[in-house]
């Protein structure tokens, strides 16, 4: 369909190229040639439809709009706006918006545009739509639709957890109003990418095309609906944040642990969660927290040429944090992950060696290496030794130790609770206690996560989304 002027001399301009073609092919007979004619005349035909539509309406053929089928309502605004002779920009301030906004709408059959927005284009244009529309439409594929959705690992309390509170329950009940019950589904077409058309289309599967590109091994007690669930969910929140970070400059990441380390040293004079944070935002890398039990414990993927990482945290201990942040560093400078090719992290990530995957091995040494300077073993027996082996004497061994290596405690007792806990040791209790954060390290993320995207561009579902998901719930 031909939505604006732009677009009209576009297709005009195509319509020649191909009847020009197909006047080069001549009346050929040979088969060759027969192919590329039929090729070339059913793209003169579809051009010719649109353009006598167009212009048809732009000359006032068609006065008269009204809307008794969802599938047919988001044609029928853009068509009664071009018949009433307004432009996007027009439109858009006629509803007091920016011409961008209608443009995004139009652009998307106004897809991710909520049930006001709706009624107020139809009534700006004179659109007459059924009041029982959206209502009669949704509500009969509702029970269908909560099968379908489970059966992919979006159960309730999955749904409870990414859903506004009033479109769930319009959602799981289907006796909401019409407007919480459209709110719904245009939140979860947006979270799979797909129309609500075929949302609600029981023929049609719901998409995790792009899950067969992820690399993971499951646990053998693992619920692969829910990892695959929440991997799309995830992915989701991560494209709306490079949507959202178009404007952050990208540069090269140093490689080597060395040169990054060094690099954070100059910039900002020590190692933290809140220093190696910024460094990664100055690289143009996003870092997205998502405070959510379960499924994974973080992700790396590399979208149109970002890299976008998900830390997935629980715990309060900054030293966490910053070592899963890390570790999925060393993912992206280790060139684990690539367009076709993410990285979801199933098991904790932890400061041991991985038995099942050499890049998780790799991850954990590059991350130690930044953290201990290479030296980790040396500052591991230095706190052996100042604890003299006991390991009730092993907090003030590492605040000892930790001074004289002038590095955080905490990331040192963090370490050396993961090397007690392969003695199944439990000193996660003693090492909490040496954490010096004054700030939630959820909010540190947080705070950066905020800070870089543009939130503006994000239509208003996206956006509610987006804040959604990073919230600690």
């Amino acid at each position: 369909m031909i939505k604006n002027e732009r677009q009209y001399r576009i297709s005009k301009s195509q319509l020649d190229r191909f009847v020009e073609r197909i006047s080069e092919i001549g009346t050929s007979e040979n088969a060759f040639a027969e192919i590329h004619r039929a090729a070339h005349q059913s793209e003169i035909d579809l051009l010719s439809l649109q353009i006598s539509e167009y212009e048809a309406l732009v000359r006032g053929d068609i006065s008269v709009f009204s809307v008794s089928s969802l599938d047919d309502l988001p044609s029928s605004l853009i068509k009664a706006r071009i018949a009433r002779g307004k432009t996007q920009k027009e439109l858009a301030a006629i509803l007091g918006l920016k011409e961008q906004q209608v443009q995004r709408w139009e652009a998307d059959n106004y897809e991710a545009a909520s049930l006001a927005t709706l009624k107020s284009v139809a009534t700006a244009l004179n659109v007459g739509v059924a009041s029982d529309l959206i209502v009669m439409k949704s509500a009969s594929d509702m029970p269908r639709l909560l099968h379908r959705l489970a059966a992919c690992g979006f159960d309730k309390a999955m749904l409870a957890r990414i859903l506004p509170a009033n479109s769930y329950t319009a959602l799981i009940s289907g006796l909401g109003s019409g407007e919480a019950i459209w709110n719904a589904l245009v939140e979860l077409s947006s979270v799979f990418g797909i129309s609500i058309r075929r949302l609600l289309d029981a023929d049609s599967s719901l998409p995790f095309a792009f899950g067969s590109r992820v690399r993971y091994k499951l646990r053998t007690n693992a619920d692969s609906e829910k990892v695959d669930a929440f991997t799309v969910y995830a992915h989701y929140v991560a494209a709306l944040a490079c949507k959202a970070c178009e404007h952050v400059p990208m540069i090269a990441i140093p490689q080597e642990w060395s040169s990054f380390r060094d690099a954070i040293l100059a910039d900002f004079g020590k190692i933290s969660l809140q220093s190696v944070l910024d460094y990664t935002w100055n690289c143009g890398i996003i870092v997205i927290p998502i405070c959510y039990s379960g499924a994974f414990h973080g992700a790396v993927w590399k979208i149109s040429g970002r890299h976008v990482i998900v830390v997935k945290q629980n715990t309060s201990q900054t030293a966490r944090w910053l070592f899963d942040l890390l570790h999925e560093i060393g993912h992206v400078v280790n060139n684990h992950v690539s367009e076709t090719s993410a990285v979801i992290e199933i098991e904790p990530i932890g400061q041991k060696e991985s038995d099942t995957d050499d890049d998780e091995t790799v991850a954990n040494e590059w991350a130690e290496d930044v953290l201990f300077d290479g030296d980790s073993d040396r500052i591991e027996k230095a706190v052996v030794k100042a604890a003299s082996g006991n390991v009730k004497m092993m907090k003030a061994a590492i605040e000892k130790v930790a001074d004289t290596f002038e590095m955080d405690v905490g990331v040192l007792a963090n370490h050396m609770a993961w090397r007690l806990a392969d003695q199944q040791i439990n000193w996660w209790g003693a090492a909490e206690n040496l954490q010096k954060g004054l700030i939630a390290p959820d909010e540190i993320v947080r705070k950066g996560l905020l800070t870089h995207v543009n939130l503006a561009v994000l239509n208003e579902f996206d956006r509610d989304m987006f804040i959604r998901a990073i919230e600690k719930q």
